[in-house]
């Protein structure tokens, strides 16, 4: 049984004086990337593995760390959800330490300004 039932990772934009002017571009590079899934790059240096996310969640969030308030970008994904790209599910937990590892890899990917991670435990 996973731990999580679901992980979401809130998107920081990328640092830059004209954040404003590119918030849009940003989101929509952000959704196309992620709906193609070539974010999933980001994945496969952490697992070393080609994951399928059979559910996952595009979304925007008011909740932000950076003090600025506004819609930001998140990506939820279902852990019981993940496969390998042959169909079977993933036979590891993906515990605290594949979601840092994945935080991670995701910022980098992205190239964000900030990350921050919320979850919801299985019970």
């Amino acid at each position: 049984m996973q731990t999580y039932k679901s992980i979401t990772f809130i998107l920081g934009f990328q640092n830059t004086k004209k954040e404003e002017v590119i918030k849009k571009d940003y989101i929509k590079y952000l959704k196309n990337t992620f709906e193609k899934d070539m974010f999933l790059e980001s994945f496969l240096e952490v697992f070393d593995l080609r994951l399928k996310f059979n559910k996952y969640l595009f979304s925007f969030t008011n909740k932000s760390n950076d003090n600025l308030g506004g819609r930001h970008p998140s990506i939820t994904i279902y852990p019981q959800e993940i496969s390998l790209i042959d169909g079977s599910l993933i036979n590891f937990d993906f515990n605290d330490s594949y979601v840092e590892l994945c935080s991670n890899a995701i910022g980098d990917f992205f190239k964000l300004k900030w990350i921050e991670v919320e979850s919801t435990l299985n019970l």
